[in-house]
């Protein structure tokens, strides 16, 4: 029981926080920066410590007290995020119950993590271009004096804006009309985070998804199409967070034989929460139905997990974020007796 008078509390904290340590010869470098994101209180029982007479209300009896509260977060605050390797880079939120009491053996504190989404509607996004969307890249090799051609790649998305549980259709033409063999290609769905700390820049690359192309000779072309699927994924930006921002592209890069530099292409990719309009019709036609849950994405294994206040991830911290998964509704037929 809570002597009387002494208030049980509910902390909200939000913090974002960068750090890495930078190599410069035999010696290294820390930078370290944080960011709060929220910090505010509640009083859910008692009047706190003051000098005004103790109610009959505010004395805490023997038994089970259930206090509900309700709590509208601010609209400005960062998505739930965290990495943890080759660099630190975390937006993290936390309620914390505590019973302020000068008897250690009442004090008592609970702490629980919650996630906060906040929404990226792609339909109110001036860089979201709803149609397809093309790149075209051409390199010579050599220099002026010893041209040894050109090498051309062309780029093809569907679109530019996409939510998890959506399939990016993408297009990707090489043109060898050079005299050096193309070693290899391969194009990848990345994941750019930018962190800042004490006015320094850490650049980081997550691979979300790869796949690489064959030799391709002089004067003959490679041709990829696939399908990739997004999986849950933060939103591009990262609003309201100083500390770190996230891009997404899809990267190409083409490997000529020899001492020639690699051929790079960036088609920037924006992921939101709330889809364009019509991003399901295909999927929703016939036996399927797309739902909105909460799940978490491996990079390592490409696994994804959906969330539920059953599993709660209390072992582990795990983002989870909106993600529209498609359903099979076919119905067996009824059959009347």
């Amino acid at each position: 029981m809570s002597p009387p008078g002494l208030p049980l509390r509910l902390w909200l904290h939000g913090l974002a926080d960068t750090s890495w340590r930078d190599m410069h010869g035999n010696s290294s470098r820390g930078c370290f920066e944080y960011q709060r994101c929220l910090h505010d209180c509640l009083t859910l029982f008692g009047q706190g410590k003051s000098n005004k007479p103790i109610l009959l209300s505010m004395i805490l009896k023997p038994g089970l007290h259930c206090y509900k509260f309700e709590y509208t977060l601010p609209k400005d605050i960062p998505t739930s995020f965290e990495v943890l390797r080759p660099c630190m880079a975390r937006v993290r939120y936390m309620m914390k119950a505590h019973i302020d009491s000068t008897d250690k053996a009442i004090n008592q504190t609970r702490e629980r993590s919650f996630f906060v989404l906040r929404p990226l509607d792609l339909k109110s996004n001036s860089n979201v271009v709803q149609g397809p969307v093309s790149l075209l890249v051409q390199k010579p090799l050599g220099c002026f004096c010893c041209r040894r051609g050109t090498i051309s790649c062309s780029v093809n998305l569907d679109k530019n804006g996409y939510v998890p549980g959506e399939t990016l259709h993408i297009d990707v033409e090489i043109n060898n009309n050079s005299k050096i063999e193309i070693e290899t290609s391969n194009v990848t769905f990345e994941q750019h985070i930018k962190l800042s700390a004490q006015g320094n820049v850490k650049n980081i690359t997550a691979c979300i998804f790869s796949i690489s192309g064959a030799l391709i000779k002089p004067g003959d072309s490679g041709m990829y199409h696939d399908v990739i699927h997004i999986p849950p994924l933060p939103p591009s930006g990262l609003d309201g967070c100083k500390l770190i921002d996230i891009d997404y592209v899809i990267h190409v890069c083409i490997e000529p034989s020899g001492m020639y530099d690699s051929i790079d292409v960036d088609v920037p990719v924006i992921i939101g929460t709330e889809p364009l309009a019509g991003s399901f019709r295909e999927a929703t036609q016939g036996k399927f139905s797309v739902e909105t849950c909460y799940a978490s994405f491996d990079y390592t294994s490409g696994d994804i997990e959906e969330h539920s206040d059953d599993n709660g991830f209390e072992n582990e911290y795990k983002c989870v974020y909106k993600y529209h998964k498609t359903v099979n509704v076919t119905k067996l037929p009824c059959i009347e007796r």
